[in-house]
């Protein structure tokens, strides 16, 4: 669509578009079966009535939510060198000369279902970013099936990968007792690992480098364009990691908790600014245009 510049400006056009008011109108004018199969289409569409102020406004609040739109591009690149930061942390465990050790020794896949006694068990999803975290949490719009009892259970202190996402860091620690995807591994650790140390180790670039060339799948991991990318449990339980006597294992645990944990902080903070940041544009053009708020 080319705005016509004569009464639109362009920039105004692209907020007010983006603003959570258009996206409802948009909604509404649209028709389908669910949220996830619902279009609008360009008739239906341009029958939607937009605020248009002069173009001298126009302008103003472009150049206003231009600004924010900075300043949320801004906390995006931090909260994308924090991401690093924190995964670079399990890197420094592969350069301090521990003994390397088979992953078929320290843990083993375990398949316990829900059945009828556990489906009232929490739903977890596993994050690239976030490891497992619960899914109402999780910003993925993943639906669970209405029958849940052939899901699998992660005991607190299970390692839970999604075995589609595991080469791009999709896999953490159950931190709770809850219900996984039947296409998800759970693996519990043994042999004086613990699921911390686990999660650190196989969250790191190094080991997600040696797991990506045991995927199976149509393409190629090195150029993202794997289909139907797949881990084999037995394939990844024949990787190594490093992994010390228990006593200097909890003390290099210990430490990276707390710097792990000041991390999360920041990226909390971080997220939390972003998600105001966006609530003042969706409020902005609104505020402005019915004469709550004047520009300077």
């Amino acid at each position: 669509m080319t705005p016509k510049s004569e009464v639109l400006v362009a920039e105004y056009a692209h907020h007010l578009l983006r603003s959570t008011a258009f996206q409802e109108e948009f909604f509404r004018w649209g028709v389908g079966i669910v949220d996830d199969l619902w279009s609008t289409n360009f008739t239906r569409m341009s029958r939607i009535r937009i605020p248009l102020p002069p173009r001298p406004v126009q302008r103003a609040i472009a150049d206003e939510l231009d600004q924010i739109e900075a300043m949320i591009s801004k906390l995006d690149e931090l909260a994308s060198s924090l991401r690093v930061r924190r995964s670079a942390v399990g890197s420094t465990l592969h350069s301090m000369g521990f003994d390397l050790v088979g992953l078929k020794w320290l843990m083993h896949e375990v398949d316990e279902r829900a059945g009828d006694d556990n489906q009232d068990l929490p739903l977890l999803s596993v994050s690239i970013h976030h490891g497992v975290q619960l899914r109402d949490e999780s910003s993925s719009r993943q639906q669970a099936s209405v029958d849940l009892s052939k899901y699998k259970v992660a005991r607190a202190g299970d390692i839970v990968l999604n075995r589609m996402r595991a080469f791009q860091g999709g896999l953490g620690q159950a931190r709770i007792d809850g219900l996984v995807s039947p296409d998800y591994a759970v693996l519990r650790p043994m042999g004086g690992l613990t699921a911390g140390w686990a999660e650190y180790v196989m969250r790191s670039p190094e080991f997600i480098e040696a797991m990506s060339q045991w995927v199976r799948g149509i393409g190629a991991t090195d150029q993202g364009n794997v289909r139907t990318p797949r881990i084999n449990v037995r394939d990844l339980l024949g990787l190594r990691i490093p992994l010390p006597a228990s006593d200097e294992l909890r003390h290099i645990s210990d430490h990276l908790d707390q710097v792990t944990g000041s991390i999360d902080d920041m990226l909390t903070k971080v997220a939390k600014l972003r998600e105001l940041l966006i609530e003042r544009c969706s409020a902005f053009i609104a505020d402005v245009v019915t004469g709550r708020k004047e520009l300077a």
